[in-house]
């Protein structure tokens, strides 16, 4: 048995990742906000937004199982937790 992590639900974040990369070409936009866009626009995006959200939940949670399935908190571990939490805070 090798030392090398086992990514929680790997084909879910496959397919997480995919989905985020193809959204992104379609909430290009999302942070336009204070410019006066038209309310159809301005809805549009916001859709769009909150739909990004579903992979992005689910890329984050796999992260955080990986990582708190792992035995050892050795500094790695600890800089991908701070990484996650300071990722997770700043989206908010």
């Amino acid at each position: 048995e090798s030392n090398k992590m086992k990514i929680f639900s790997k084909i879910n974040m496959i397919f997480a990742m995919m989905t985020i990369s193809i959204m992104g070409f379609i909430v290009w936009s999302h942070h336009m906000f204070t410019i006066g866009m038209d309310i159809n626009t301005q809805t549009y995006f916001m859709t769009t937004t909150m739909i990004i959200a579903i992979p992005t939940g689910i890329k984050i949670f796999s992260w955080m199982i990986t990582i708190n399935s792992y035995k050892n908190n050795s500094p790695i571990i600890l800089w991908s937790m701070g990484f996650l939490l300071m990722f997770t805070l700043g989206g908010l």
